[in-house]
């Protein structure tokens, strides 16, 4: 099967989830024989073998939208070589690009949602897709409820296809160069790691922080990352007094994440909103206990190999901390079986096969 994929970015040095999952999807696709033309703004970076084309194209000058007409005469020329038999759109900015290659075309249209976007252009774009798309795909079983109640389509549009975690992120020995780079021999490591950005809910993080250290002041919180959010949040450690006990560490590469991880006692995610949340599916193979939020996806990722806590109430997720902290079992008990859920439910090769297997579904009924 070939499959058209145009994408903004599809580098091995991406990190954040969205990114990340389309990267190996694409590959995993291609690994099944599949052939994927992926149309790319010039000078980004990407693998290409014998089943994926890089499409060299324009960068967009004025905003991402501009997207649709810089890649619309490349991918119409690709249909005219090649037929191929799906276009997969990523973001709801390249809906109209979808619907203009239909039109003209025919061609079945896929598009990929990790998380309902709230923006009042990117609702009226989901309805569009809704009439015009052939097939849905999201991450997690609560996205695919939240999807089909939207746009009011049927089960038979829509796929889960969970985000995997690569076979590397996988329990290692404490990288003791870290350790003494951060100044944090002796303590108690609390780790987030993911983008600085308000569905993070970092603030309620901080706030949580200062409630622990009531109880104990060997903790320290590594925070990395950058986003919006970033100087809000030194600021707000200034205001709390919590500057002995925050260390920003600012973007960390995707081949550094695994370190980071291996050094936490304890990975936080106090966030709001979440389509998967890949981050914590990482931590969680390298065999670092979890406390994350009770809402959305999360639930589904964490399953009973970490804690659940509320993301709005300081207390209770202070006294998640606090119990973690002192349970040392408990803390063994989620390093073995955390690792154990994640290679069982969640990898790019399986996620891979439920989404060729729809495509092929798909296409069986439109003949």
């Amino acid at each position: 099967m070939i499959i058209c994929s145009p994408q903004i970015s599809v580098s091995p040095y991406a990190s954040l989830g969205g990114a990340v999952h389309d990267r190996e999807i694409l590959q995993a696709l291609a690994n099944l024989g599949n052939t994927l033309l992926i149309p790319l703004p010039k000078g980004e970076i990407a693998k290409s073998n014998d089943h994926i084309l890089i499409i060299p194209t324009h960068h967009h000058f004025i905003n991402c939208y501009e997207y649709n007409y810089i890649f619309l005469p490349a991918v119409y020329q690709l249909w005219k070589k090649y037929h191929f038999s799906w276009l997969r759109i990523h973001t709801p900015t390249l809906i109209p690009l979808g619907i203009m290659i239909k039109s003209l075309t025919g061609v079945s249209l896929h598009l990929s949602i990790h998380h309902q976007e709230n923006k009042t252009f990117h609702k009226i774009l989901y309805q569009l897709a809704a009439k015009w798309f052939d097939l849905f795909s999201t991450v997690s079983i609560y996205s695919s409820k939240i999807i089909k109640s939207k746009l009011n389509i049927s089960d038979k549009k829509i796929v889960v296809v969970f985000n995997g975690v690569e076979e590397k992120y996988s329990p290692q020995q404490k990288r003791q160069w870290l350790i003494q780079k951060l100044g944090i021999d002796g303590k108690f490591i609390l780790l987030y790691l993911g983008s600085l950005t308000e569905r993070k809910n970092l603030p309620f993080l901080l706030q949580v922080l200062s409630n622990c250290l009531h109880y104990s002041t060997e903790f320290r919180l590594i925070i990395c990352g950058t986003g919006n959010l970033e100087s809000t949040l030194q600021k707000q450690v200034t205001q709390l007094n919590l500057s002995p006990y925050v260390i920003f560490t600012g973007y960390i590469a995707e081949e550094n994440k695994i370190d980071y991880y291996n050094i936490a006692d304890i990975f936080l995610y106090p966030s709001l909103l979440e389509g998967f949340g890949l981050s914590i599916a990482e931590a969680m193979a390298c065999g670092v206990p979890v406390i994350a939020s009770n809402t959305t996806s999360i639930p589904e990722v964490v399953g009973d190999c970490g804690l659940l806590a509320n993301p709005y109430d300081v207390k209770d997720f202070s006294q998640k901390i606090q119990i973690l902290a002192n349970d040392v079992q408990l803390r063994k008990c989620f390093s073995t079986c955390g690792p154990n859920r994640i290679r069982s439910n969640f990898s790019w090769d399986k996620s891979a096969s439920l989404l060729n297997r729809a495509y092929h579904a798909n296409n069986y009924q439109s003949q």
